[in-house]
């Protein structure tokens, strides 16, 4: 029990080779402090041995760059190391994610409906046309994205930054928005039927075309008196 957690923890922290390696000593160093009682000490220095062996190993495919074992950048053509990137298109749905699960702000039209993105950092991304229904983004940062077109509905949207966004077309219905900052976003077109707006700010916010309840106006802050496509230029 001691080794999977400890292996968990060092997975989550440094990838599979952190998890390998922690496993290979922790094992280890239980059966020689606390294996006195049953392990004679020829079999002590063989475990000894055997987990030298083992750790020496994990660090040699790590270094080699192994796909498996290491936690090291992929290589990519010419030599230059780079950080895995999703693809457009590429399937992230009901994954929780974290910052370095996603190495580039290019998300066009990936699959996200069902993810946990609460509390990512995501600025200025790219996530247009992404499938996102249901996806968390509680406390989310995309200050300057582009989610035009993207699909929200059902999303939860609680306290997340969304200041200067394009959410140009996005569908946005039964999301839940409250305490969300989206002021001066550019909202043109954008569908908001059924979600829920309490205390979101859309202080300059481009309105023109949005569809919304009066009732949710009324609980919004600063929502644009007059609508403007001011925010989309």
């Amino acid at each position: 029990m001691i080794a999977v957690a400890t292996m968990a923890t060092a997975g989550e922290l440094f990838g599979p080779f952190g998890a390998l390696a922690t496993g290979v000593t922790t094992i280890g160093a239980i059966v020689l402090l606390l294996g006195r009682d049953y392990f004679t000490p020829g079999a002590r220095l063989v475990v000894s041995f055997a987990v030298g062996v083992a750790l020496l190993s994990v660090v040699v495919v790590h270094v080699l760059g192994w796909p498996a074992f290491s936690s090291q950048p992929a290589v990519a053509e010419g030599g230059a190391a780079t950080r895995a990137r999703p693809a457009e298109g590429t399937d992230l749905a009901g994954r929780r994610l974290r910052d370095r699960d996603i190495a580039s702000r290019d998300l066009r039209g990936a699959r996200l409906a069902g993810a946990n993105l609460d509390r990512l950092s995501l600025p200025d991304a790219d996530l247009s046309s992404a499938d996102a229904k249901g996806a968390s983004l509680r406390g989310a940062v995309l200050d300057g994205a582009n989610l035009a077109n993207v699909t929200l509905s059902g999303a939860d949207l609680q306290l997340a930054l969304l200041r200067r966004t394009d959410l140009r077309g996005a569908d946005l219905r039964g999301a839940d928005l409250r305490g969300a900052d989206l002021s001066g976003s550019c909202l043109q077109g954008a569908d908001l039927s059924g979600a829920r707006v309490d205390g979101a700010d859309f202080f300059g916010a481009a309105t023109m075309q949005v569809t919304v309840e009066p009732a949710a106006i009324a609980v919004a802050r600063d929502w644009p008196k007059k609508p403007t496509a001011a925010s989309c230029r």
